[in-house]
């Protein structure tokens, strides 16, 4: 029989602690169809075992998309009880006690999820990706947003990303069609024809609102439209569906690996947008790729603001999905200013996943405390 060092079993989490982060917008104009977003609150995650090692995770707080600073605390603190004194090892029994527990508050079960695989990847001194089967690719291409603004202003910011070497870009929408229309006719030729565009409107058109105004998006290269009607609306997003040649992409309609499988079920889409804090972490995240790819339908990781960690973390995850369809939206944080973590860089529109142990991301309290 071969033997092996195998992890010392016996170790326990000592601490689940939290504390917040805070970064600013490069841009403080920065907004989509549901609101602006001049600077991004969230709670960074620690979970440390008895030993000292450690594993960080992170929880978005903006009332637009998730919870505020004190109910993310709140919900954090009431999950601790079902984490210190655990074995990390159990990361699957710990993982489904919580889920089983707590109703909702999936970006705090995000946090305690990711903070949780950084952890064990600690401990078998391992790369996070080797924790979801090993990565299929080392250099991910990146898709970048083009912010709400008028159509010239939206050209310019395009303008500046192509420069920076991102050849996939997504255009917000606003709902107005000959506004919207606009801005994508201007963005186009402001990047030429080698950049590939898609688009997302946030639920702001009636199916055959949008139906109309994608086809007239068709001519400027357009190939996807993100979530284009409500997100309950799953007639009307397999209407659109059925109705465009470009490919129709499902986000806020989706936050769990059943939502997943019943669109998919429903032939309602053709890509889906995988945020790993809505579907309450990586693990959930994965499950809802693999249901995906047995589908044949497409999926990428879609934009979450927050600092380089959660970053690294998804960035991880993706790699190791099986088919990379569509550019992942993994490189937001390169709009954010005051990043507690370093060691993740977009170099010419890819990311590359990191060997280091973990998800190869560093920790510098003394960035944390310069923001605060």
């Amino acid at each position: 029989m071969l033997e092996g060092a195998l992890p010392k079993r016996g170790r326990r989490i000592a601490a689940v602690e939290h504390f917040p982060c805070r970064q600013r917008q490069e841009d403080p104009e920065w907004k989509f169809a549901r609101g602006g977003i001049p600077v991004v609150d969230g709670l960074i995650v620690r979970i440390v075992a008895d030993d000292g090692l450690e594993g960080h995770g992170y929880a978005l707080a903006l009332p637009l998309l998730s919870d505020t600073l004190a109910g993310l605390g709140e919900a954090l603190d009431g999950m601790r009880s079902h984490v210190v004194g655990r074995d990390p090892l159990d990361l699957e029994d710990i993982l489904r006690d919580i889920d089983r527990s707590f109703d909702g508050h999936r970006h705090c079960r995000a946090a305690i999820d990711m903070a949780l695989h950084e952890l064990v990847a600690a401990i078998l001194g391992v790369p996070l990706h080797h924790l979801f089967g090993g990565a299929l690719t080392r250099q991910l291409t990146m898709s970048r947003i083009v912010p709400l603004k008028s159509p010239d202003a939206m050209g310019e910011a395009a303008a500046a990303l192509a420069a920076r070497g991102y050849r996939c870009l997504k255009v917000k929408l606003s709902g107005d069609a000959s506004t919207d229309i606009a801005r994508v006719a201007t963005v186009r030729r402001r990047v030429g024809a080698a950049v590939r565009l898609s688009v997302d409107a946030n639920q702001t058109y009636s199916p055959k609102g949008a139906i109309m105004t994608m086809r007239q998006l068709g001519p400027y290269g357009v190939d996807l439209v993100e979530q284009p009607v409500r997100a309950g609306d799953r007639a009307g997003l397999r209407l659109v569906r059925q109705s465009l040649d470009m490919l129709v992409e499902a986000d806020e309609a989706v936050s769990s690996p059943r939502d997943v499988m019943e669109l998919v079920a429903m032939e309602a889409v053709d890509s889906v947008n995988l945020k790993v804090p809505e579907f309450g972490g990586l693990r959930a995240t994965l499950l809802a790729a693999r249901i995906c790819e047995m589908s044949g339908v497409a999926c990428r990781i879609g934009a979450t603001f927050g600092p380089r960690l959660i970053a690294a973390q998804s960035l991880h995850l993706g790699a190791c999905f099986h088919n990379q369809t569509y550019p992942h939206e993994i490189a937001e944080f390169d709009h954010l200013l005051d990043d507690p973590y370093v060691g993740l860089d977009v170099q010419a529109g890819d990311l590359a996943v990191a060997d280091r142990v973990g998800s190869g991301v560093r920790f510098d309290p003394g960035l944390l405390v310069a923001a605060q």
